[in-house]
């Protein structure tokens, strides 16, 4: 979903810069959803919701939605990759 909309932008920049992010999450993804056991449901939950006010055309909604998707994923993210180098 995430590389659909990146390509949806027809930015080639956004687009490999998601390529290259989705590669360095994928390397973390399984120790950040297991940590942390309701991480899942919720950076799931609020994906979709970016998906969902994309399909409508909410921009203001898809960008909210966004950038709470990113901070959840951001912050947690940032606990398992510092655990990890430590």
């Amino acid at each position: 979903m995430t590389i659909a909309l990146a390509e949806a932008t027809s930015n080639e920049v956004i687009y490999e810069i998601m390529k290259l992010l989705i590669v360095k999450v994928k390397l973390y993804a399984d120790k950040f959803l297991a940590t942390i056991p309701k991480a899942r449901e919720k950076a799931i939950s609020t994906a979709n919701q970016v998906f969902s006010h994309v399909v409508k055309g909410e921009s203001k909604k898809a960008a909210e939605s966004a950038r709470v998707h990113l901070e959840l994923v951001k912050d947690k993210l940032k606990d398992v990759i510092s655990e990890g180098i430590a």
